[in-house]
């Protein structure tokens, strides 16, 4: 029977932050980025993670996009706005996710901005830049690692019994018989 590792949806539009989350938690976490809220929603429901980091200024519309001719126009005549690191706290907090835990991770430093994301029912708040002992140890508190010993174990349990959960059901799988 193999274990899986905790998943973690990593809600964040920098590459250069998402690599280091990767560096720090890759070796025991499936990691799973969105760059955008509407992404970080359609990635909730496929991937349907054990742990959302989520940054607050998540911007479906970079900056430089602004000057690009039709972009900003085409998402005005939709309708459509970016969704931000809020905003999709608040989905998650208002569907059938709402007890999965989120770390809302962000440069707003000020009481208002920490308040905030506490109403919204950020499980964790950081501020950036990133004290990556106080991250590792709170995405530790939050959803606990699968020690590399337990999945030794596990695999070590599934080898000498194959047919534990196969394809025919519980049970353990019957010795081979050696007749020699």
């Amino acid at each position: 029977m193999a274990i899986r590792q905790p998943q973690i949806l990593i809600v964040e539009d920098s590459d250069t932050m998402f690599y280091l989350y990767q560096t720090l938690l890759g070796d025991e976490y499936e990691l799973r980025r969105a760059t955008d809220g509407r992404q970080a929603l359609l990635e909730l429901v496929r991937f349907k993670p054990d742990l959302i980091v989520l940054d607050w200024t998540l911007d479906d519309i970079k900056p430089w996009d602004e000057d690009a001719p039709d972009t900003m126009a085409t998402l005005r005549t939709r309708g459509q706005k970016a969704i931000s690191g809020l905003e999709v706290l608040r989905v998650v907090k208002r569907s059938t996710f709402k007890t999965t835990p989120v770390i809302m991770l962000t440069g707003h430093k000020g009481f208002h901005e920490k308040l905030l994301g506490k109403l919204l029912r950020a499980d964790k708040y950081l501020t950036k830049p990133l004290d990556e002992t106080a991250f590792v140890q709170t995405v530790h508190a939050l959803v606990p690692p699968v020690s590399a010993a337990r999945r030794a174990m596990m695999g070590a349990r599934a080898a000498r019994h194959p047919g534990e959960h196969g394809a025919r059901g519980a049970g353990w799988a019957a010795a081979p018989i050696d007749n020699t």
